[in-house]
């Protein structure tokens, strides 16, 4: 089936969804509510101008596909907790608190909508006093009219992060879709329309963020490491500094880069793609990527086509090289990720996984011609930035697996500028230092310990030993030859040489139980390209886009 979303109405979170939602809807008895993970909210200053924003992936939803980005919101004075999906247009909305659950979810019509609230976001109470005239309708998608939310507008305060703002919303008292958060990355007519801001928008006007950047970090992993934040950039995130563009239309459209698969030291190049425009976007699980890249990895992966499900797969047990990676290079800029990050957690028809590739052929976005969309493992392997109010897009690379935070906020005339900041280089893991700890900043070095003291022993022994031979040696008389004359009681004999010549041996402390460590600053595979410390990140190319 060809996915075909008009820009900028670009939800990248369609294709998993529908068939979610479809699956739902065919289900007449009401799901039982199951327990949502909580997810652990950063701490920040009030006066920080930034928001962070946990999110967590969910592939699948009560046994079905799904693949969408997850965010604990809390709602109104009494903070009620609503988990919304990430959404690309401007518009929250949220599912009302029927009078009868029982009542409500019996009624097949209402199904789907019962389950998706049941296990996935939960229901919202508005105030008693909240006024039902302003009414809200929400379309999926033009090509999808079955697929929507009804209800009325309401407003109150949202609070991600201790940051909370004013936003207006809708309340549907019917829906079969995902309740979802409005970040407006990609606004559409509606959103134009009802006059109505998104998220992002609504912190920037209420002053709690200095400009509307969104830095996505390690989103697809299946863990609670993922995480946004809003209205900065996350400095322990990243390495190097930022490949910027900003002269296209929309956030997330970058030129086409260069694409290589490395399975060690065997290196296949893939042809340059004709086509200039690619889209990297955070909200769909799939790299849909050209036909000449695509079969390139399906070979090399050995896959075959579930046709249950319309993705890519292979046996479960597959066990793919560690060095096995696919390399994208943007400029001076490479980035390299791991062909294991291909594999998703899903079975299908027995033992096979199937894999987050999709063919470009089969989404067309209207007014672009795009070589690729760069989704989930990107992201695990990039750190991306985009504004969606200047239409700036920025990449670098990620570092793996960071707990830590050095958060800059960005925006405004005095502020930090995206193409100052140069990101931390990543800690070194016990791998890459030898380590075997489980802890390695509470671990001691026995080896180096050990090794030390010994050195040191055997050098102080050695130093005695050269002590005790030069003494014995000046206490015995030096060897001549021939025997030497009768001594002449008035001229007593001279020592050979004026005397003795004992050698000073000083001692250098530093060389003495030393054990030197590996520097390691930095390090990088030699297919990293090195990023300049100074260089012109913005691009001032124009490219004629497809009508």
């Amino acid at each position: 089936m060809e996915h075909r979303l008009s820009v900028p109405a670009f939800r990248g979170r369609l294709p998993l969804s529908l068939g979610l939602l479809q699956a739902f809807a065919g289900v007449v008895s009401a799901g039982s509510d199951v327990g949502r993970q909580s997810i652990h909210q950063a701490r920040q200053a009030a006066d920080a101008q930034y928001v962070v924003m946990p999110v967590k992936y969910n592939l699948t939803i009560l046994g079905q596909l799904d693949g969408n980005l997850y965010a604990d919101v809390l709602f109104g004075p009494n903070s009620q907790t609503i988990t919304l999906g990430m959404n690309t247009d401007s518009v929250t909305w949220v599912p009302e608190q029927p009078a009868s659950k029982a009542e409500f979810c019996s009624n097949a019509t209402n199904t789907a909508g019962c389950r998706i609230a049941g296990s996935v976001s939960g229901y919202y109470t508005p105030p008693s006093s909240v006024s039902k005239k302003s009414n809200f309708w929400y379309l999926l998608d033009s090509d999808y009219p079955g697929y929507n939310a009804t209800g009325y507008w309401s407003e109150n305060t949202v609070t991600i992060g201790n940051i909370g703002v004013d936003l207006q919303f809708g309340v549907a008292e019917s829906w079969n879709i995902i309740p979802s958060l409005g970040l407006g990355l990609w606004t559409t007519p509606r959103d134009i329309a009802s006059g109505r801001p998104s998220y992002l928008a609504a912190l920037e006007q209420q002053g709690k963020i200095a400009a509307q950047y969104l830095s996505c970090y390690d989103l697809t992993d299946g863990t609670d490491s993922g995480s946004i934040v809003i209205g900065g950039v996350d400095l322990d995130k990243f390495s190097g500094q930022f490949t910027i563009w900003s002269n296209f239309d929309l956030p997330g459209i970058v030129t086409t880069p260069a694409a290589r698969v490395l399975l060690g030291s065997n290196i296949t190049t893939i042809p340059d793609s004709k086509i200039a425009l690619t889209l990297v976007n955070p909200f769909t699980p799939f790299l849909w990527l050209p036909d000449d890249l695509l079969n390139a990895l399906v070979e090399v992966l050995g896959a075959t086509l579930i046709s249950t499900i319309g993705a890519y797969g292979i046996p479960c047990n597959t066990q793919i090289d560690p060095t096995w990676n696919i390399e994208f290079t943007f400029d001076k800029l490479v980035i390299t990720m791991p062909m294991q990050h291909l594999v998703s957690t899903v079975t299908s028809q027995g033992n096979a996984c199937f894999l987050y590739l999709q063919p470009i052929s089969q989404y067309s976005i209207t007014g672009y011609n795009i070589s690729a969309i760069l989704g989930g493992p990107f992201f695990r392997a990039a750190y991306v930035v985009v504004n969606p109010s200047d239409n700036t897009t920025a990449i670098a690379m990620a570092n793996p697996n960071v707990t830590t935070e050095a958060i800059v906020a960005l925006g405004g005339t005095f502020g930090t500028p995206l193409s100052a900041l140069v990101g931390n280089a990543p800690t070194p893991t016990p791998s890459e230092t030898g380590s075997t700890s489980a802890n390695p900043k509470k671990s001691t070095p026995v080896g180096a310990i050990v090794g030390g003291v010994v050195g040191g022993i055997a050098a102080i022994a050695l130093i005695i030993a050269a002590i005790w031979y030069f003494r014995r040696k000046k206490q015995q008389p030096n060897a001549a030859p021939p025997a030497p004359p009768a001594p002449d009681a008035n001229h007593p004999p001279e020592l050979p040489g004026g005397g003795t010549a004992v050698p000073n041996h000083e001692l250098d402390s530093q060389a003495i139980g030393e054990v030197k460590k590996a520097e390691i600053q930095n390090v990088q595979p030699e297919y990293y390209a090195e990023l300049p410390h100074k260089q012109e990140t913005e691009r001032r190319e124009t490219y004629e886009l497809a009508g």
